[in-house]
């Protein structure tokens, strides 16, 4: 298998360098273009199993098959890698080729025609086509539906004989699908799709009858598919978003080589053409969308400009209806001045308008290409010189230095034959709007005027510069002061008023001249403008010039309404605002408002349209309300202070001038009326109705009144809130309780203004004080009582009766009022406001107000002093309730400090105690080697005793240090239970012998389980070690712990229940200290510690102690409970021992045995086994367990000898001796057993489960044997 799979590779590599070999480069065409026959023996040759070799063409080029490669040695390695070398080059020479179509792409239409036209006559993409997908508007139902439009293809080339048209002619193959030029995807019903396996590709096909185009674009993924020939197409689909708000849909349709393929780097190859592809879409997408926003704004541009010029000729219209009617009717009432001042405003607001709208009418034909020029042979300097003169009385009113530096005629023609050809109209509104501009923005120094000559781009000029000492402008916003409506923001100026287009206006006259017009300009310092005219007539068109040197041509025949009036008039408003701000540098007297000036003497002052606005400012009469009114036009500010003759009306021409007048003025103005575009509290659009405007005032002054109440009242309770808190602060913050409520009576007195104001304490809460004691007194030495302004408007209380009697208000509230009662410390009647201090439930004293007699309280004050009397109140409760809680706080850290200094003595004596303890410890384990006498050996076994009882005593003091210092922690850790209680009862076996105390474990073998997790050392410590011993478990409730469990189980939480019973007399250890260890180690565990006693009867000690039981897949032994060895659980046992208990714990151990008998005394054993022996013939034990003493060892010796003689034919019975660790009994039993023979075992007292399994155990591994064993 391994060998044909090579030689069908090495068939397939010879097919593609076949396929694949630039054909052109030889004397034959390429392969499509071959004869048939020619094409037949190719194939023949490839499919035949001989060596077959064709040698063709007139090169002799040689053709081989497979079976021929042996024969073709060395020549043939290099075929695969020049094919994939050639395929490589001619992929990237398409894509190369794609890729510097990009740029052509004009359209999306031509974006389609460029990639198809790339695609041409391509070896890889036979053919290609492009649908785009686009939406169709029914015009039935008015939905939109998508269509797939068939916009290029490969096969497209135009028709020679209409080349004109540019029609397309295609030719579309027989074998393709159905290729409709539009499909309409929402009426085509998903097809029979036909999936279909080719040999040659690992891709999957489809056989469909028109191309899948809906399918590509629902599952947005290529699809291959099946031709009518066998031939292969793939279709890709593209989806693009241009600029987030146009999206496009398409599908590429290309073929795929026959003779190729299709694998996974052909597949490459497609997807990089699609990449390709997608950008010149875009980039014919892009353009396409640039050019229809360029006419969309080119289309609006326009209508902008007739707009501009239709409206300026309809507004002109009903201003010359306006004109004719008011100059007669100032020449009618030419005497009435008041009539006449309003038609002056009339006029001169009605020229600013023509003004403006032939501005915008001019600013239209600019934009719009049809301004008409006029240009005459023109006398420049006496012009120029003419116009500039008009602005000298202007400046001259203003304080400004005007200089006209424009030689005479002679002098500026004399050096050369100069021409200058202007349009008049056009240079004069040049002249003018530069001058007004440069008096507007200046208002200090000079302006200057120049004409001269000079040379720009090798080109001789005329320029007229205008410069000022003005404001100035930013450098960052030069480039911008010539753009079409473009204002400079926050420039100080004498006026805000124009529409932004004058600068752009000159700039295109200046051009429509062919010259150009700069700017420099330095903030605070000033500005110059340069407008460069060329010399003579060259540059300029020829219908254009005017070879009349009468210079008839002018704006209008009509001089009234000229350009220079417009201007003028403008600029007068101007000296107007100078003129009054130098009467007010003049006036160093602040402004004044004078209550009782007379109106008619104020109507006088000001007239209705005074141009004196500083002089109407300064004046205020006695009116309710004070507006100042701020606007840079003259005209506006004096029509508003006529039409607003109710209010007192202050005017200012700018803001600057608006913050000069009210830093100046007493009391702020009502209400502030000025042109603000944003931070106003109210709007009026102009043009406005002076009704409305009244109107407007008088709501926006009363809402304003209403705010100003409603902050008042927020800030009044804010500051009450405060004033509390203050109270608060001195009460707790100072020592002396006097002193504060002293400072506290003088706070009071600033906001309930009193004659008299003391407080009387009755000595419930200090000691400070004696009963009823006067303990703060604020008197007011001026004797005078002001009410509040804010209490005014309120309501009254307490009105007093006609007969003036003294009367209790609210008894049950604790206030008191008395309008008229005797003061015996004033000696004198006064009216005084009552307000108990109470303090747990209790009167702790009195806060009293005096004032004059017969004065009211007004019900703001009362609830005001009940704040104030429950806030000294709390304070003092609270400054009391501290005292007493750092008393006690100091004492406890006393005796904290004091436990801890004892503690940490404790323990510093505890170690310092066992040094020499180890030393004598130590010392005394050398003398066990030695030979000593009986009395030496006593001695050291006193010295021994008396160290370890002293050693006990040490670690009592040292673990009690270590409990109150908290250097004791719980460690949890794994351990066997029955185990650790071995070891613990292990270290009290030589008191127990020295006591002679019979200690009994007593544990509940079936439930308690072997391991476990807790804190296996304060258990330790934890045991008393006296008489019986009860070890139980009991469950608590299952915690999930897989948070902190190590083997992510449900750990089991239970407890042991450790019960100590005692027979004596009373309990108590010798320095005090075991029990309270106890009870601190088991509370650091979380049980519980709880002692019983009674009087002759004996202790009850019991603890519980927390654990963990461990589940069974642990990594310890798996056997996790208690169990015998399987051998002694078949065998009969018989326990003899003469206390109860001990004989229940060791059934408890022996539970699991077949047969346990248990007695107090061996002669019931004995009876019961010869009871036994007569029934059945035959012994009942096989192990009995004796509890041997020294008081029972004649009973004992006796009756063992009784069972040894009835046990002597089978000689089976085991006598398990049990007895302490002590040397007596340990002999004793030594000496029994000599005695009785036979199977014998030792088990020291007390017995537990270790040492029962330990003895057990070695029984079955003797069993049989005549050994003696001891455990």
């Amino acid at each position: 298998m391994a060998n044909n799979s090579v030689s069908n590779n090495e068939n397939s590599n010879l097919i593609e360098r076949f396929y694949n070999y630039d054909w052109s480069s030889t004397s034959f065409v390429p392969i499509d273009s071959w004869e048939p026959h020619i094409k037949s023996i190719v194939n023949l040759c490839f499919k035949s199993g001989f060596p077959t070799f064709i040698s063709i063409g007139q090169d002799m080029l040689t053709i081989y098959n497979e079976a021929a490669i042996p024969a073709m040695k060395s020549k043939h390695p290099q075929a695969p890698e020049s094919t994939q070398k050639v395929l490589n080059e001619r992929r990237l020479k398409t894509l190369n080729k794609l890729s510097c179509q990009t740029a052509d792409a004009e359209s999306l239409e031509s974006a389609c025609q460029i990639t198809m036209k790339a695609l041409q006559n391509n070896q890889d993409i036979p053919y290609a086509l492009i649908y785009l997908i686009e939406n169709n508007k029914d015009p039935k139902t008015g939905f939109n539906s998508p269509i797939a439009r068939l916009v290029a293809t490969t096969f497209d080339e135009v028709c020679k004989d209409e080349l004109i048209h540019k029609k397309l002619k295609r030719h579309i193959p027989d074998y393709f699908p159905e290729t409709h030029e539009m499909i309409e995807l929402s009426k085509i019903s998903d097809q029979n799709y036909i999936d279909v396996k080719c040999a040659t590709s690992t891709y999957s096909f489809l056989r469909c009858d028109c191309w899948p185009i809906n399918l590509v674009m629902k599952e947005e993924k290529l699809i291959h598919v099946l031709l009518k020939d066998n031939s292969q197409a793939i279709l890709l689909p593209i989806k693009l978003t241009f600029c987030n708000e146009r999206n496009l849909s398409a599908v590429l349709i290309c073929g795929i080589n026959p003779l190729r393929k299709l694998d996974d780097k052909y597949m490459e190859f497609y997807k990089s053409v699609l990449n390709y592809v997608s950008r010149i879409l875009i980039r014919g997408m892009s353009i396409e969308e640039e050019k229809r926003r360029a006419k969309i704004l080119a289309d609006l541009n326009h209508q902008k400009d007739m707009f501009f010029q239709s409206i300026s000729h309809e507004l002109k219209t009903p201003l010359t209806l306006i004109f004719s009617p008011l100059d007669e009717l100032m020449n009618i009432n030419s005497q009435d001045m008041q009539m006449k001042s309003y038609l002056q405003i009339i006029q001169r607001n009605t020229r600013r308008l023509f003004k403006l709208i032939n501005t915008l009418l001019q600013f239209s034909n600019i934009e719009s290409g049809q301004l008409e020029a006029h240009f005459y042979e023109t006398d420049v300097t006496k012009l120029t010189r003419e116009l500039a003169m008009n602005f000298e009385n202007i400046t001259s009113k203003l304080g400004l230095k005007y200089i006209i530096n424009i030689p005479n005629s002679d002098e500026f023609y004399q050096t050369e034959n100069v021409k200058v050809y202007l349009d008049h109209d056009m240079y004069e509104t040049i002249v003018f709007n530069l001058c007004s501009n440069a008096i507007k923005h200046t208002w200090n120094g000079s302006i200057c005027i120049r004409l001269y000559l000079d040379n720009k781009n090798e080109q001789k000029m005329m320029v007229l510069e205008v410069s000022d000492t003005g404001v100035g402008i930013p450098k960052t916003i030069l480039p911008n002061i010539f753009q079409r409506f473009y204002r400079v923001e926050s420039q100080s100026s004498r006026s805000h008023e124009g529409a932004g287009i004058g600068l752009a206006i000159i700039k295109e006259f200046v051009k429509c001249h062919g010259g150009d017009i700069t700017v420099t300009s330095e903030v605070n310092k000033g500005t110059a403008f340069k407008c460069w005219f060329p010399i003579g007539c060259k540059h300029l068109q020829i219908n254009q010039i005017y070879y009349n040197n009468k210079e008839n041509y002018r704006m209008s025949n009509d001089q009234k309404y000229s350009k220079r009036q417009l201007y003028l008039e403008e600029n007068l408003q101007w000296i107007q605002n100078y003129s009054s701000s130098i009467q007010d540098n003049m006036s160093n007297k602040n402004l004044t408002s004078d209550y009782n000036m007379d109106i008619n003497k104020f109507d006088d002052i000001i007239s209705p349209f005074s141009t004196d606005s500083k002089e109407s400012s300064l004046t205020i009469i006695s009116k309710k309300y004070q507006i100042l009114v701020v606007d840079d036009n003259t005209d506006m500010r004096n029509y508003l202070s006529d039409l607003l003759r109710e209010f007192n009306i202050i005017c200012a021409c700018d803001g600057q001038d608006a913050i000069q007048t009210l830093h100046k003025l007493d009391k702020l103005p009502d209400l502030i009326l000025s042109g603000f575009e944003k931070g106003a509290n109210n709007y009026l659009k102009k043009p406005f109705s002076s009704q409305e405007l009244i109107l407007r005032i008088y709501d926006t002054i009363k809402l304003s009144n209403l705010r100003h109440k409603i902050l008042y009242q927020q800030y009044k309770q804010e500051s009450i809130k405060q004033f509390l808190l203050t109270i608060s602060e001195m009460i707790n913050s100072g020592d002396n309780l006097i002193e504060a409520l002293s400072n506290i009576t003088k706070k009071i007195s600033k906001i309930l203004p009193c004659d008299r104001i003391f407080i009387i304490s009755n000595g419930l809460s200090t000691s400070n004080t004696s009963n009823s004691t006067l303990v703060a007194l604020y008197e007011n030495l001026e004797n005078k009582t002001l009410i509040a302004e804010s209490f005014q408007n309120e309501e009254i209380t307490n009105l007093y009766s006609q007969s003036i009697q003294s009367q209790t208000f609210l008894n049950n509230s604790g206030i008191e009022i008395l309008l008229n009662t005797y003061c015996t410390n004033t000696c004198k009647n006064v009216s005084m406001l009552s307000m108990e201090i109470k303090m747990n439930n209790s009167y702790w004293g009195w806060i009293k107000l005096q004032r004059s007699p017969n004065s009211i309280w007004l019900n703001s004050e009362i609830e005001l002093l009940q704040q104030i009397s429950n806030q000294i109140s709390l304070a003092i409760f609270y400054k009391t309730l501290m005292e007493k809680n750092l008393k006690k706080e100091i004492q406890v850290k006393a005796e904290t400090i004091a436990n801890k200094t004892k503690t940490q003595i404790l323990a510093n004596t505890s170690h310092e105690l066992r040094t020499p303890l180890g030393a004598i410890i130590g010392l005394i384990s050398l003398f066990d080697q030695s030979t000593l006498t009986n009395d030496q050996k006593d001695i050291i076994n006193i010295i021994q005793y008396t160290s370890d009882s002293v050693l006990s005593i040490v670690n009592k003091i040292l673990n009690a240090a270590k409990l109150e210092m908290h250097q004791i922690t719980s460690i949890k850790t794994t351990f066997d239970l029955l185990d650790l209680f071995e070891k613990t009862i292990e270290q009290f076996i030589k008191d127990l012998e020295n006591k002679q105390i019979e200690l009994i474990l007593n544990c509940d073998i079936e439930n308690l389980p072997r391991y476990n997790r807790g804190d296996s050392e304060r258990i330790k410590v934890t045991e008393a070690g006296e008489i019986i011993v009860y070890v139980s478990i009991k469950s608590q409730k299952d915690i999930d712990n897989n948070k902190s469990n190590t083997y992510n189980h449900i750990v089991k939480k239970d407890y042991l229940l450790i019960e100590l019973h005692d027979t004596s007399n009373g309990h108590q250890d010798s320095i005090g200290l075991g029990l309270s260890i106890c009870k601190n180690l088991v509370k650091i565990n979380g049980g519980e510690f709880k002692v019983e006693s009674q009087l002759g009867k004996g202790n009850k000690f019991w603890l519980t102690w927390n654990i963990d039981l461990l589940p069974i897949n642990t990594r310890f032994n798996s056997q996790i409970s208690y169990i015998l060895p399987y051998f002694i659980m078949l065998k009969q046992i018989l326990v003899i021992h003469p206390i109860e208990s001990a004989r229940n714990a060791i059934l408890k151990y022996l539970k699991m045995v077949k047969n346990v008998d248990a007695f107090d005394s061996l002669n019931k054993g004995i009876q019961e086994i010869k009871n036994y022996l007569n029934l059945y013939n035959q012994s009942i034990y096989d192990i009995v367990f004796i509890r041997l003493y020294e008081k029972n060892k004649d009973e004992v010796m006796k009756g063992l000898l009784e069972l040894r003689e009835m046990d002597k034919y089978s000689n089976n019975l085991l006598i398990i001796f049990i007895v302490s660790s002590g040397d007596k009994e340990i002999i004793l039993a030594k000496t029994l057993i000599s005695k009785i023979k036979g199977r014998t075992a030792t088990i020291h007292s007390p017995v537990t489960w270790q040492k029962m399994t330990k003895l057990l155990s070695n029984l079955y591994d003797n069993f049989g044997k005549n050994k003696n064993i001891n455990i």
